[in-house]
């Protein structure tokens, strides 16, 4: 079973995504903020990330770059409307989405980029 962490301040699009995804077969480990997705990502072995560009308490934008300091290589999907921040992101992450992405299509996207990282180890 693929483990991600999930990575999402606001409660209610997290528990509906992390549900989901739970129903689907991914085992989800969820926080709420940037400094406690990076405790859990330097405790723990994901398989992806997804989360959120507008977190508290550290940015998308640098918890990608810490998770990139330590991981060149693990998948990261993140949520984001806010194009000067998608253009920053891009060259670190395997994929941005609007918040209002379809479930099915997020769970395959998903699937692919595990698939992929998995061809390349």
């Amino acid at each position: 079973m693929e483990i991600l962490l999930f990575v999402n301040d606001n409660i209610l699009i997290k528990e509906s995504i992390e549900n989901y995804l739970d129903s689907v077969g991914f085992k989800v480990d969820s926080c709420l903020d940037g400094l406690e997705a990076l405790d859990k990502f330097n405790k723990n072995t994901y398989d992806l990330i997804l989360m959120d560009n507008n977190l508290p308490s550290m940015s998308g934008y640098n918890l990608v770059r810490s998770i990139r300091e330590k991981d060149l290589r693990i998948p990261i999907l993140v949520f984001c409307s806010v194009e000067y921040d998608k253009e920053k992101l891009t060259p670190h992450v395997q994929g941005i989405f609007d918040q209002n992405i379809d479930e099915e299509e997020l769970a395959e996207k998903i699937r692919e980029e595990i698939n992929k990282n998995k061809k390349l180890s």
